[in-house]
């Protein structure tokens, strides 16, 4: 079974990301998106380097980028960083700026982030969910996450997974 977190307030995150300017610049999420899934990485990260290219071939082989959407949130050291790891690994997804306080905002609103990053955003002991990488799927409708370990769903079943999301919205 999905590991599910605890409902997340709807406005949290949905006004977060309904504020963010989203890049690269002029990026968008597909209005017919159904499901969003959050993708906490960095290039750094040693476990983020295998994970990382599951998550695209399953978004290119499914139809990620119109009934689903990818937003990366980077916690990357840089701004140079973050497009070097996107260049080379992502799936063109849209993201929230390196560094940025809608970054920081979403890291807190689910608890995910580096562990070197936890005291700085102020997530400690239980508020900590999980480290990166991380892919949080969520209800674009209802708010709601759907799968909150989204990775090991993509591991154990690939785009699989993604319909069984869809079915899980209606």
């Amino acid at each position: 079974a999905a590991r599910q977190h605890p409902r997340c307030a709807m406005s949290s995150w949905q006004d977060v990301l309904g504020s963010a300017k989203l890049l690269p610049a002029g990026a968008s999420i597909a209005p017919a998106a159904k499901i969003l899934a959050f993708y906490f990485s960095a290039q750094w990260c040693p476990d983020c380097g295998p994970a990382t290219p599951i998550l695209r071939d399953c978004y290119e082989e499914s139809d990620g980028g119109e009934a689903w959407e990818v937003v990366y949130v980077p916690s990357d050291v840089s701004r140079e960083q973050t497009e070097e790891y996107v260049a080379k690994a992502h799936g063109g997804w849209p993201r929230f700026e390196t560094g940025s306080e809608a970054s920081a905002q979403m890291k807190r609103t689910f608890g995910v982030c580096a562990g070197k990053e936890a005291a700085a955003l102020g997530i400690s002991g239980a508020q900590r969910k999980a480290g990166i990488p991380t892919l949080v799927v969520v209800d674009r409708v209802t708010g709601n996450v759907i799968d909150a370990d989204g990775l090991e769903a993509l591991r154990k079943s690939g785009p699989k997974a993604i319909t069984k999301w869809l079915d899980a919205c209606g």
